[in-house]
């Protein structure tokens, strides 16, 4: 028989606890048992739905093309963009990114106290956890860039420290910035760095009054910026909201089998699906997108047999889901740059798509390890 010991070191932590938290089973190392208290294989299961949305949507971008009006050029998409006729599948995976990120904080730092020492050791960590891997990814697709005699940019050297602060994206995206360095990152990776940069104080505040008042007052915030404001998708106080409904997921959702929870939220959907003529298209989407969240966590919760047999390899491939993000991009634009797309059927399509995914995880194994030998050899 095996030994209770070694079992506990292979099967750190239990499917399922008192609180009904959905966690990993697999071969873990016990290097990384001992740095993670505890990890849910719901999000990591969400995580990787996300990047296959946000991987199918510039692949279909890249590969249909789009006229000046943003419509798609050639027929075959490889997937429809669009569901429920204004709920984009782009903004299906940055919806469901962003509900991580507050769920993720809300698990990993429940209170960030207001002090230097405390408030550094937060943003040390996002730091150290997104911008040497995209520094990385930028220096080689600059370093590709050049070495294939295009130039990188017009813009003046000042401007460099967008891209050295990871923002560049973002501020090209929002109009902030008119000549740039910009080549990895896309304008989420800006985003997500200014959610991190207030998220400590937005705690703080939910932290000193009651949580009535506090959603209350996300909601008005959010209200006022979609409706009043004519906020898009890239702006900071829509994804905040969003990073605060998967932190209250984390904080009062005990069991996704809460029938209520299921049903309300459903019905929230179906409305404002159906109301989608007097409904901002960005509303529709949280709705949506918040019951997609839900439902994957159940999935999870009901099948735990089936999602025990697979933990190691989710939880190894949700990893190495911020590289892919990085190159992915690149990736498909050189290689749809190599085929004459007018002639292509939904077969080719389709094989295209394959060759993308394997390539994208690729150069994403190699950005990550190079990533983390170096640092490591910082770390010494």
């Amino acid at each position: 028989m095996d030994d209770p010991k070694s079992r506990a070191l292979l099967f750190p932590y239990p499917l399922r606890d008192r609180g009904n938290r959905i966690n990993i089973i697999g071969r873990i190392d016990v290097n990384e048992v001992t740095n993670c208290r505890r990890r849910r294989i719901d999000f990591d299961v969400i995580r990787l739905f996300a990047c296959l949305t946000i991987l199918l949507i510039h692949f279909n971008a890249s590969v249909c093309g789009y006229d000046i009006a943003g419509n798609f050029i050639y027929p075959n998409q490889l997937v429809p963009i669009y569901y429920f006729r204004c709920v984009y599948l782009g903004e299906i995976g940055n919806n469901l990114f962003f509900m991580l990120s507050g769920a993720s904080l809300c698990l990993s730092h429940a209170e960030v106290e207001m002090n230097g020492k405390n408030l550094w050791k937060f943003y040390k960590k996002r730091i150290k956890t997104l911008l040497p891997a995209f520094w990385i990814a930028w220096l080689a697709a600059t370093a590709a860039q050049l070495l294939i005699g295009k130039t990188v940019s017009g813009a003046p050297a000042r401007n460099l420290i967008f891209s050295l602060f990871g923002v560049d994206g973002y501020f090209l995206a929002r109009g902030w910035i008119t000549s740039w360095f910009y080549q990895v990152g896309e304008w989420y990776l800006g985003c997500a760095l200014l959610c991190y940069l207030v998220w400590p104080f937005i705690q703080w505040i939910w932290r000193k009054i009651p949580t009535a008042i506090f959603l209350s007052g996300m909601v008005i915030v959010y209200m006022l910026t979609v409706y009043v404001g004519n906020g898009n998708s890239v702006c900071v106080p829509i994804r905040i909201c969003q990073m605060i409904a998967g932190a209250c997921f984390v904080k009062y959702v005990k069991s996704s089998r809460n029938w209520k929870l299921l049903s309300g939220s459903a019905v929230i959907a179906v409305a404002c699906i159906a109301g989608q003529k007097y409904i901002h298209a960005i509303t529709v989407s949280f709705a949506v997108c918040w019951m997609i969240f839900i439902v994957l966590v159940l999935v999870v919760e009901c099948l735990p047999n089936i999602f025990e047999n697979y933990a190691g390899c989710i939880v190894k491939m949700s990893a190495y889901t911020y590289p892919i993000f990085l190159v992915h991009h690149k990736i498909i634009s050189l290689m749809a740059s190599q085929f004459d797309l007018t002639t292509f059927t939904y077969r080719y399509t389709v094989v295209l798509f394959g060759a993308y995914i394997v390539v994208s995880m690729f150069c994403a194994y190699i950005l990550k390890r190079l990533t983390d030998r170096i640092m490591s050899a910082f770390a010494r």
